[in-house]
């Protein structure tokens, strides 16, 4: 479970689709987390949280990629099947 413990009120949802809802800050318009009912997840943007050591595994909705990334890491084209995707996986 996931809880906001500072900033509650600058705290916005907008719903993607029946399954997912996004949440964001409304002063400054950055992303927050993304909720998903369908998966049972909530995925935090972790760049949000200070002193959080970050090591990304994989990279999803690679389709909708603006940069190719050339990291070497898994590319999935939408999201991983167990997240409620084709769990496609795209070249770098």
């Amino acid at each position: 479970m996931v809880s906001v413990t500072k900033g509650e009120a600058l705290v916005g949802q907008a719903p993607r689709n029946q399954n997912l809802t996004m949440h964001f800050c409304t002063g400054c318009g950055g992303h927050v987390m993304a909720v998903s009912s369908a998966a049972g997840y909530t995925d935090v943007f972790p760049m949000i949280i200070a002193d959080f050591e970050f090591e990304p595994a994989s990279h999803v909705n690679y389709a909708e990629r603006v940069i190719d990334i050339r990291d070497s890491l898994p590319k999935f084209r939408d999201m991983p099947e167990n997240a409620g995707g084709s769990g496609e996986m795209m070249p770098e």
